[in-house]
């Protein structure tokens, strides 16, 4: 210092010009609390100082300079997200073990096992087969909610059902235009070849289903062209009946009987003369109605809307 002062004196420099101006500065380079070597620290500080390395690379890798692109970053995750994280599901890899899947399947709702769904109690009509252990294995080894199988049960059976409804109402259409063509053509002589038909069926003890399927399969004509050629054929006193008085219906069941009452509801021709009064139709409807229903015995009238 008092080397500069002294070279400053020896210029002929005023203390307070130059000169003044050189120690000004000289003095302000030595002090150690003003804009020195201190200075040039402070300006150097960042953010993330303070951070780990590991964290402090990261922020610089995503080139977050600033806390304010952070935050931003963060808020666009949220809304991409769009859900609280206990909401969200991280799907295997295509090669993942069946393990890893299970834990997604069970966070989507399905049973712990295949026997825990419940499908409640389905009904299972005559001849079908019960499906439901079946579908209970696919729907577990597909992942499939308690709520999605139960859905698709309950749509297949209502797709059954329509299905049987339309074959049903076929076959009874079938039969409706079969049986009208088959009276028209034995004419006079339907009554006494029914009778035949009806003997030989209770003769052989046939049970119902197995002529139900049997008029499924190839119709209630059919059966009762070829019954009448196998029946004619067959003595009177073999038959297992005693037809009496009672005009063909003898020992009918009334499983038998109701059939019976069901086909001649179909016959359009034949109702027209029942509701017309025709003695003769409505002694034969009233001698089926009480073998079908022995509360018919006590008075009631037929309806040919309840059968």
């Amino acid at each position: 210092m008092i080397r500069h002062i002294y070279m400053a004196e020896e210029q002929g420099a005023d203390a307070s010009g130059e000169g003044g101006a050189v120690e000004t500065a000289v003095d302000a380079g030595t002090s150690e609390g003003a804009a020195g070597p201190a200075g040039a620290v402070d300006s150097g500080t960042t953010w993330t100082d303070g951070l780990s390395e590991d964290h402090s690379g990261f922020l610089r890798n995503k080139a977050f300079d600033s806390p304010d692109k952070l935050i931003t970053a963060y808020q666009q995750l949220e809304a991409m997200r769009g859900v609280p994280e206990d909401r969200l599901l991280k799907l295997p890899a295509a090669d993942a073990e069946s393990s890893e899947w299970d834990a997604v399947y069970a966070r989507l709702g399905r049973p712990a096992s295949a026997e825990d769904y419940d499908f409640g109690s389905p009904e299972v009509g005559e001849g079908q087969v019960d499906m439901t252990p079946w579908f209970r294995g696919v729907a577990f080894n597909a992942g499939v909610s308690q709520e999605k199988a139960a859905g698709m049960i309950a749509s297949f059976a209502e797709f059954q059902q329509s299905q049987a409804n339309a074959h049903n109402e076929a076959m009874n259409t079938r039969d409706q235009t079969e049986m009208a063509q088959l009276r028209s053509e034995w004419g006079q002589t339907f009554d006494e070849r029914e009778h035949v038909v009806t003997s030989f069926v209770r003769a052989m003890g046939w049970d119902d289903g197995v002529i139900y399927a049997l008029q499924d399969l190839k119709g209630e004509k059919w059966l009762y062209e070829n019954f009448y050629k196998l029946g004619k054929g067959v003595p009177e006193a073999q038959f297992a009946s005693a037809e009496g008085s009672r005009g063909g219906v003898g020992r009918m069941s009334p499983g038998e009987a109701r059939d019976k009452l069901r086909m001649l509801k179909s016959d359009k021709e034949y109702m027209q003369k029942w509701n017309a009064g025709d003695q003769s139709k409505v002694e034969e409807m009233r001698r089926f109605e009480e073998i079908a229903d022995p509360e018919f015995a006590k008075g009631d009238t037929f309806d040919p809307v309840r059968g």
